[in-house]
């Protein structure tokens, strides 16, 4: 590692990406296990925090995926990707009110997006049909 940082120093290290080789090599036991291995030798580390969480959302563990992006989250409030994807994960989970909570707060401080009003609306009109049912 320490010659491909001198090599490359921009250059994400390898450990970060190992996972998603796993995945596309359809070995997603081996992927999660990867990134909750390199987790405990760096707790906290984001880059790998949201790696992990993407791979459980597509296993569709989003309560699990939640659990990672939410304290990213909470250190990047004003990151669109992320609190659009703590949105989602929330609403998917059946989290109605997290999901609610986190599209709010985006909506508090940019008032101006109409992508997201629009998503929160939608949320909504599904929810008012998913009850009437």
């Amino acid at each position: 590692m320490e010659i491909t940082n001198q090599l490359s120093p921009q250059l994400e290290p390898p450990v970060q990406l190992l996972g998603y080789y796993y995945l596309d090599a359809g070995d997603t036991t081996a992927a999660v296990q990867h990134y909750l291995d390199e987790l405990k030798q760096t707790p906290g580390d984001q880059s790998l925090m949201y790696r992990l969480a993407s791979i459980y959302e597509r296993m569709g563990k989003y309560n699990e995926a939640l659990e990672l992006i939410d304290p990213i989250y909470k250190n990047e409030p004003d990151a669109k990707d992320l609190s659009a994807m703590a949105f989602e994960l929330a609403a998917r989970a059946g989290q109605v009110e997290r999901a609610r909570a986190y599209m709010n707060d985006w909506l508090k401080r940019h008032p101006d997006d109409a992508e997201g009003r629009a998503a929160l609306e939608n949320f909504e009109k599904q929810l008012s049909a998913a009850q009437k049912k």
